[in-house]
């Protein structure tokens, strides 16, 4: 039993180092410079080597995708980078978005890749 909470450990430990980090956890929305829109912003810090892209996406409770504008959708980051990404929506739609998402986009010509993409969520308050 302890091996196998070891083992356990060592997978966890393993697979954070695999992730990227996007804050804020709970974003809140702010009126734009546009009458009717509303933004917020994310920041996405990229801790993976083998990742360059991350594809941004804004979902309802019942995780459905949700229109929304960004400068891209899909955002190149380099290891290491950190940027700020900010999204704009119109107010009805704001009203049923939870979750502002970031997914990260392998390659599938990378040989060396792990295979497993990162999904992380904030959630909208």
């Amino acid at each position: 039993m302890i091996m196998f909470r070891s083992l356990l450990l060592i997978a966890f430990v393993s697979l954070n180092t695999l992730a990227h980090e996007q804050t804020p956890t709970y974003a809140t929305w702010s009126p734009s410079h546009i009458d009717k829109i509303v933004k917020t912003e994310i920041q996405i810090f990229n801790k993976r080597s083998d990742v360059d892209y991350f594809e941004i996406g804004v979902f309802s409770p019942d995780w459905e995708m949700l229109q929304f504008v960004t400068t891209w959708n899909i955002i190149e980051i380099a290891y290491l980078e950190r940027k700020s990404i900010d999204i704009y929506m119109t107010e009805a739609n704001a009203i049923g978005a939870m979750y502002i998402c970031s997914i990260s986009k392998i390659r599938s010509t990378d040989q060396s890749s792990t295979g497993i993409a990162t999904q992380i969520c904030t959630k909208l308050k």
